[in-house]
């Protein structure tokens, strides 16, 4: 899946591939799933709030981020 966001008037491409998972995990060390589900947790999908600003964690956010942007 790709999908082109517009950041700080620069347009980035994020790619999401098979090779996305196995980037994650060579870059940062850790499983890019778990990493995901810890995100979810902390945000209601229904109202797209914050139910748990503590394990909201933007560390983890921003290496998604990257790695989107990198594949």
């Amino acid at each position: 899946m790709e999908k082109i966001v517009t950041i700080d008037g620069r347009q980035v491409k994020f790619k999401s591939t098979g090779a996305f998972l196995l980037r994650y995990k060579a870059q940062f060390g850790r499983d890019a799933l778990q990493d995901i589900f810890k995100l979810l947790n902390a945000i209601d999908t229904k109202t797209n709030e914050i139910k748990n600003i503590e394990a909201l964690d933007l560390e983890v956010f921003y290496n998604l981020v990257w790695t989107l942007a990198k594949t």
